[in-house]
């Protein structure tokens, strides 16, 4: 899957670019913490707390 492509980029207008960036980088970051938290998650099972 590419990166953002979940978005579709909506018109030619710098504002609505700019809109589509910031919801693609939300989204990268929101999608990173997740994975940070199954990972440690993960972590502690395997410590058995």
């Amino acid at each position: 899957m590419t990166i953002g492509s979940a978005f579709k980029i909506v018109g030619s207008d710098t504002e609505s670019n700019q809109s589509v960036v910031i919801n693609i980088m939300e989204y990268n970051a929101e999608k990173i913490l997740n994975d940070m938290i199954d990972f440690e998650i993960s972590i502690s099972d395997t410590n058995g707390n």
